[in-house]
């Protein structure tokens, strides 16, 4: 799980995305966020990894 905190601050600290992280029984769900400075351009991206007990 390191290299995945790793990958976590790189987006935030480096390129600019803004991550938010909620956990529940069931998954540890992430949003990356990144407004561009220019223009009206937005990417956002969900990621949901399921509890290992719940595979």
């Amino acid at each position: 799980m390191i290299r995945f905190e790793q990958i976590l601050e790189e987006l935030q600290d480096k390129n600019s995305y803004k991550v938010s992280r909620t956990e529940d029984k069931n998954a540890v769900k992430y949003f990356f966020e990144r407004v561009q400075k220019e223009g009206s351009i937005s990417e956002s991206y969900n990621v949901v990894i399921p509890e290992e007990n719940n595979v």
